[in-house]
């Protein structure tokens, strides 16, 4: 009889969005929910809840015997954010407590991390339980300096890009413990050279496994009957995500005649929207706000093309959302998704160009060249689709994104 393999999901919650992580892990729930080679495999979660109208534990078990917990967060939760480890390690016995009458009996369990703040709960656990601990790194943490500190994002960006990567790390200051976890997955091979260059991480230890999506068969499209091209944006609205460099392009290229409507599908502030709407107003921009992913699907199926500007992106949900449905895409050639598709072949990739004063940015030339390429030509349209299409279907599935986590399972336990 086979064994049960205990994996625990270690997570935070935030009440207000839906972040990429939440969608990786409905699809894992999904795809280990219905792959009967999975069978064996119990899913606990320990998710940590932000939304202040969690004030107090919750614990459910399933018939299955699956345990499901919410915790809150504490008050002030700046406390978990930095790098004093007191109250860290406070917070951490207090859950330990919680959950010890739980995973005492559980055998060999696997304490699959999340997020990064949480790498001293997934320590605690597994000194307290056995087992191991994995991390899932779905970000490289230092590309966030790019909204919070431009000049030391710009410093520690030189340095990587010159390989120096003793410098690099002292600069970063990262008291991240990535050496003490057992296992790493990453997605993509540029985390994965992180890991191994900056903090001397063992390689054998990493393994890459890309983000997939349930399989969806393609129904009739309806992209050639718009008068006007329609363009799709999906995200938050900030530096970071290559929002603004895109709205300055498609300005220049509406300056040269071209009609189009951009379609923004993501969350924005009013004050922000409104002054995107003072600062474009020649721009036709259709802004949807948060909306389902059921109307999102009608728009995969319908736009014209869609753009990733993303000046930092891991295994991006929206690209393989995109590709599911054979969108045309411009992408930032940059992380995941330069190592994702191919140039001419699945996508139109626009290079970043980076000055040590000025910083990281889109190459506005070759991106608007590109916009106005797949507004012209519909056959290139056509071409992009269809391809993408292939490239989901044969690298980033469901079925192939659980089957590779189910044989990483089977390595390490």
């Amino acid at each position: 009889m086979e064994k049960h393999i205990n994996i625990v999901q270690l997570h935070i919650l935030y009440h207000n969005y839906h972040t990429g992580v939440d969608r990786y892990l409905d699809m894992y729930k999904t795809g280990i929910r219905s792959s009967r080679e999975c069978d064996h495999i119990k899913i606990h979660r320990v998710y940590l809840a932000s939304n202040i109208k969690t004030v107090f534990s919750r614990m459910e078990i399933n018939d299955k015997g699956e345990l499901f917990a919410v915790v809150p967060l504490p008050q002030n939760q700046k406390l978990l954010f930095t790098d004093n480890a007191f109250w860290k390690d406070k917070y951490t016995e207090i859950i330990l407590e919680l959950l010890a009458s739980y995973f005492e009996n559980i055998s060999s369990p696997v304490f699959q991390c999340h997020n990064l703040f949480l790498s001293n709960l997934a320590m605690g656990l597994k000194n307290r339980f056995g087992g191991k601990a994995v991390l899932h790194l779905h970000c490289l943490p230092w590309k966030y300096k790019l909204n919070e500190d431009k000049i030391q994002f710009n410093e520690l960006y030189r340095l990587y890009e010159e390989r120096d990567f003793e410098a690099f790390k002292e600069k970063e200051k990262s008291t991240l413990p990535y050496s003490q976890f057992d296992n790493i997955i990453c997605l993509s091979e540029a985390a994965k050279d992180y890991l191994v260059n900056i903090h001397q991480v063992d390689g054998g230890k990493i393994n890459i496994i890309h983000n997939g999506l349930e399989f969806v068969p393609l129904y009739p499209l309806q992209r050639e009957d718009k008068e006007e091209a329609e363009i799709l944006y999906v995200g938050k609205i900030s530096k970071d995500k290559g929002t603004f460099e895109l709205l300055d392009v498609l300005k220049k290229v509406n300056e040269k005649g071209y009609d189009f409507k951009l379609i923004i599908a993501g969350s924005c502030s009013k004050k922000l929207m409104n002054q995107i709407k003072n600062d474009y107003a020649g721009l036709n921009i259709d802004y949807k706000g948060q909306i389902s992913y059921e109307e999102l699907k009608a728009l995969y199926a319908t736009c014209s093309f869609g753009v990733i500007p993303s000046l930092h992106e891991q295994c991006s949900y929206v690209a393989i959302e995109m590709a599911m449905y054979g969108l045309p895409m411009i992408v930032s050639k940059v992380d995941a998704l330069a190592e994702m598709f191919e140039q001419g072949g699945t996508v139109l990739f626009v290079p970043l160009v980076f000055d040590p004063d000025f910083g990281i940015e889109m190459d506005k030339a070759i991106f608007a060249n590109h916009v106005i390429r797949l507004i012209e030509d519909k056959e290139l349209r056509k071409h992009l689709g269809e391809n993408v299409r292939k490239c989901y279907e044969n690298c980033f599935t469901l079925d192939l994104m659980i089957r590779n986590t189910l044989n990483f399972y089977n390595q390490i336990i």
